[in-house]
């Protein structure tokens, strides 16, 4: 898939396979995706990756993404705002990261219409609250 984003015939189409196989290619086995390989992760950041990845097809990364942040959400229900490998970077807490995990999910689902995703599975078990969209 190619997409323009000029009416100029010169400018070079972005390519959305070479886009996504990249943001898979930095995406760790645990399912985070850090800014850059060997760089910090934060959630927003995160779920726009995961977004990016739900966008090229590659839907068992994108959910493994959201298992990743399933499996990072602190008791209270937030995020640290920045780690690296795993270590805290930034202890602070930003209360727009859970409202744009929602946004990440329910794009993940516009996607791929795949309700066990939302009933079952990542989309409902966020630190064990019952979330509905």
């Amino acid at each position: 898939m190619e997409l323009k984003l000029s009416i100029n015939e010169e400018l070079n189409p972005i390519s959305i396979e070479k886009i996504t196989s990249f943001i898979a290619s930095i995406q760790k086995e645990n399912g985070e995706i850090p800014w850059s390989a060997g760089g910090k992760t934060d959630p927003w950041d995160h779920v726009e990756s995961a977004m990016g990845l739900s966008v090229g097809g590659f839907y068992t990364e994108a959910r493994n993404a959201f298992d990743w942040l399933a499996n990072t959400q602190l008791s209270d229900g937030s995020w640290w705002s920045e780690t690296l490998d795993g270590k805290i970077v930034n202890s602070s807490k930003e209360s727009n990261f859970s409202s744009y995990v929602a946004v990440g999910v329910f794009h993940h689902y516009l996607i791929t219409r795949d309700m066990q995703f939302l009933k079952n599975d990542v989309g409902c078990s966020f630190a064990g609250h019952s979330v509905r969209y």
